[in-house]
């Protein structure tokens, strides 16, 4: 027996769905985006650059650049008295290095202050696969962004882009299941 019951309140859902017998499945529907949320989202999608880390558009972008293979970075450098960082999905050997470089120089800094060293900088070398630190220090990010660039450019990123372009303009669903 199957009968669907519309559910209108977001409570009645967790409700429902407390027993250890239960399971629901949320459907995002891409042709279900407003005007404002799908320009974003092809947007993004299409330059690779997200302008914003939360709302409508920065979730549906970001569940999208995980199922099709799409790697995140984000480089903001130290501003004045306030701290930048460096977060990536993934890397290569030579973008490696490169962050490796910087991270071993903030160490270096806060070990040669004689100071507290921060969370983010206890571990002897930085995970190559995802990871984050803080810039606490003035470096020069030129050839990370260089380095960023050819990633996110290259010829298999912009056939992933493109189909994922693709799978939004044709109103393409993305199901979780709880």
């Amino acid at each position: 027996m199957n009968t669907n019951r519309h559910i209108t309140n977001k409570f009645d859902l967790m409700h429902l769905n407390t027993p250890s017998y239960s399971s629901s499945v949320v459907t995002w529907d891409c042709a279900k985006l407003s005007p404002t949320t799908y320009n974003r989202v092809v947007k993004w999608l299409g330059d690779g650059n997200p302008r914003f880390r939360r709302g409508e558009a920065a979730s549906m972008y970001h569940e999208l650049r995980r199922r099709f293979g799409l790697p995140d970075f984000t480089v903001k450098p130290k501003e004045g008295k306030h701290s930048g960082y460096i977060s990536w999905s993934s890397t290569t050997p030579h973008l490696y290095c490169l962050l490796s470089n910087i991270y071993q120089a903030e160490r270096v800094t806060y070990r040669l202050a004689g100071s507290y060293v921060p969370w983010h900088l206890r571990s002897d070398t930085i995970s190559e696969e995802s990871g984050f630190f803080y810039i606490n220090n003035d470096h020069d990010v030129t050839e990370i962004k260089q380095a960023i660039h050819e990633i996110t450019h290259s010829e298999e990123m912009k056939q992933r882009r493109e189909e994922a372009v693709a799978f939004v303009k044709n109103g393409g669903k993305l199901t979780f299941t709880y």
